[in-house]
């Protein structure tokens, strides 16, 4: 009998022992995994993104730039309490892209219910000849949208401007036909600068590559990055804040649309 509670004994503390063991294991997991998810969310406070402009100059001939829509047959209807239709890039020095392909963003306030259709058309920089045109579907809701110029097309050359449109096409009450709101805008591919260059390189996270592009006036590209960031991790407060600030910042003058939402990439159709 006092052999049986002996060996009773001798495997409860076993058991216990295995159980310490496992729940230091666990603990050391635990505080494994979270270390890089907060390092990476400390990242986020610590590096601030300041975009400085370029004193580059726009074309001389052509329609004008414009950061809000405009409408050729008229606008759509506006919505009381919602910002117009607006361009995030092509406007005063938000110009300057290094990717041959790239990619334009644009705040719509209308829903499918309220557009019926869209056009974006990339031309050069009189607007006289067209080098891409494609048609798109409006998105379900109000939000930030993008359309990338695909790399199956033409890159755009180094060193020259080139002006887009965006239109959208709804249907107004007192009408059967679609009445259109148009936004422009230019864009210029340049060559990287040796200290660019060097900087990227050095860059470890995606958002020391942002700043990068922010110091060097390089705002397609710190949009388009920041905004993907925005995509992949939708719930990182610290990504939403830094988001904010930099569309309110005075050389951006985008704060009327800095708390709009991120919807993504325009469904669009060959023309």
């Amino acid at each position: 009998m006092a052999g049986t509670q002996s060996q009773r004994r001798a495997k409860l503390k076993s058991l216990l022992t295995t159980i310490l063991v496992l729940s230091s294991t666990f603990s050391s997991l635990s505080r494994a995994i979270a270390q890089p998810e907060q390092k990476v969310t400390n990242s986020y406070k610590q590096i601030q993104i300041n975009f400085i402009p370029a004193n580059s100059d726009l074309p001389n001939r052509g329609t004008p730039s414009t950061k809000h829509g405009t409408g050729s047959r008229g606008d759509c209807s506006y919505n009381q309490g919602i910002p117009p239709l607006t361009s995030l890039t092509g406007a005063r020095s938000l110009q300057l892209t290094l990717n041959g392909h790239p990619t334009f963003w644009f705040y719509v306030p209308y829903s499918s219910n309220e557009a019926t259709s869209g056009q974006f058309s990339l031309q050069d920089q009189y607007g006289e000849n067209d080098i891409y045109r494609v048609n798109f579907q409006p998105p379900a809701q109000p939000g930030i949208v993008s359309i990338s110029l695909p790399s199956t097309e033409t890159s755009l050359e180094v060193d020259q401007s080139y002006r887009w449109n965006l239109e959208i096409n709804c249907h107004t009450s007192d009408s059967s036909e679609p009445t259109a709101a148009t936004v422009t805008g230019i864009v210029k591919r340049i060559s990287p600068s040796r200290e660019l260059q060097q900087q990227l390189r050095a860059a470890k996270m995606p958002m020391e590559r942002i700043a990068v592009y922010a110091k060097h006036h390089i705002w397609y590209e710190t949009l388009n990055e920041l905004a993907q960031l925005r995509l992949k991790k939708p719930q990182a407060n610290t990504l939403e804040s830094v988001w904010i600030e930099l569309l309110r910042d005075e050389n951006v003058g985008l704060e009327h649309i800095a708390n709009e939402p991120i919807i993504g990439t325009l469904e669009t159709t060959s023309q």
